[in-house]
């Protein structure tokens, strides 16, 4: 989709593309409507959002500081795009990013049937952020497009395994425990986003905008020194 999504900006215009993207948003409705007779058990109250987030209080900052990681790869993709690459380019990249993101899910759902799901968890984070650096690196001193290629295929691995195996941590918290975390987790995770967008504008303003990927780099150290056995802990108990 990132290829045709290309070839149509550059074919047709945005109007064509952002016309196409209402019509695909509409019809994603159609799956959702017979759904709309499920009964619930969600019942939010200020008491009930208060419990959530105490017995699941190891995740906020967690889920904060993942997020930071993921919506990066949007920073990313703008600062290629002001670096002169075209819109095919930036396609091109689009493409590589989603088959990496094929190949990530699959090893990555075999190492944790494997390993140890926060060893895997780690190994990511840490290279990861080595990667992150790297991006930084070439972004100041070798912006050419196949350095940006390889950089984004190589970080985008490293970036997927982290959050594939920390995912399958968080998912199985929520499933021995409730599924009203995974709708308040929202909030951490947007709350993440917020702050990487804010600290990347800052940056703009100075003319640092690649200081943004060092920033991304260092919080996400907070998964190198983190104490990963809290996070699995009440599963781990809850199935013994």
């Amino acid at each position: 989709m990132p290829g045709v999504v290309a070839l149509l900006i550059v074919s047709y215009g945005y109007g064509v593309l952002f016309a196409l993207a209402l019509f695909f948003i509409l019809i994603s409705i159609i799956p959702v409507l017979p759904l709309r007779h499920e009964q619930t058990d969600f019942h939010f109250s200020w008491s009930e959002v208060k419990n959530i987030t105490k017995r699941h209080k190891q995740f906020i900052l967690s889920e904060i500081l993942d997020n930071l990681g993921q919506d990066a790869q949007v920073i990313w993709t703008l600062f290629v795009f002001i670096t002169g690459l075209t819109v095919l380019d930036i396609g091109v990249l689009g493409i590589i990013t989603g088959l990496v993101g094929m190949a990530v899910t699959f090893v990555t759902g075999r190492l944790i049937d494997k390993w140890d799901k926060k060893k895997v968890m780690r190994l990511g984070a840490i290279v990861a952020t080595i990667m992150w650096i790297i991006s930084y690196i070439i972004a100041i001193y070798q912006p050419t497009p196949l350095m940006l290629y390889i950089v984004t295929a190589l970080r985008g691995f490293a970036v997927g395994i982290f959050a594939t195996s920390y995912g399958a941590i968080m998912f199985n918290r929520a499933r021995s425990d409730d599924a009203q975390f995974l709708v308040l987790r929202e909030v951490p995770t947007i709350l993440g986003r917020v702050l990487l967008f804010v600290i990347t504008l800052i940056l703009i303003s100075i003319g640092k905008f690649e200081l943004s990927f060092t920033v991304v780099a260092i919080l996400s150290l907070y998964f190198w020194f983190n104490n990963i056995d809290t996070l699995t802990e009440k599963t781990e108990a809850s199935s013994n």
